[in-house]
């Protein structure tokens, strides 16, 4: 099964695919979380310790077989810039979100793993409320694991794209097969 066709006419400039086993996954992005470098560690479902990121990896190794990795590179004037830097990370949260919706449109079973932190609600509804939008909350990739610069390697795609770019990735994954 081939997904590159849900990734056409989006502003996507990588994307290659992976076998599930290739996924490098490793327990030392976690200490980060808890040492909250984000900021979301203990306020979001789609973050530790809500997630836990060995239970995320059984559900990648176990349920499927494949993963697209895309890659979506801006161009950025100032890395300081935390507003420039938040549309360039929520565009391309909306790219993921818009190809996941088109390939369960198509009755394909996927699940998506971002570049960031869910923020569909501002505020999340963590811990005290069920999440407000389960099909739209989307779990980091750090926070289950993946190490996103051994994957780019692994998907022969970019991690450094050039001075004043900032890349961000993503990944769906997705039972391949023939198709």
């Amino acid at each position: 099964m081939n997904l590159n066709k849900y990734l056409e006419g989006k502003e996507v400039f990588e994307f290659n695919t992976v076998k599930t086993s290739e996924i490098p996954f490793t327990g030392k992005f976690l200490k980060y979380c808890e040492e909250n470098i984000c900021g979301q560690y203990n306020l979001s479902w789609t973050c530790p310790p809500a997630v836990s990121y060995i239970k995320e990896q059984e559900k990648i190794k176990c349920g499927f077989t494949d993963a697209m990795v895309f890659s979506c590179k801006y161009d950025v004037k100032d890395f300081n810039d935390i507003e420039q830097m938040d549309i360039a990370r929520n565009k391309t949260m909306d790219i993921l979100r818009e190809t996941v919706k088109e390939i369960k449109r198509n009755n394909i079973d996927c699940l998506a793993y971002g570049c960031s932190s869910c923020k569909i609600c501002g505020v999340c509804s963590y811990p005290h409320q069920p999440c407000r939008f389960p099909d739209d909350a989307i779990v980091p990739l750090e926070a289950c694991g993946i190490n996103v610069f051994e994957l780019t390697k692994k998907a022969n795609i970019n991690y450094y794209n050039g001075e004043k770019t900032v890349t961000f990735f993503c990944v769906i994954v997705f039972n391949g097969g023939n198709n």
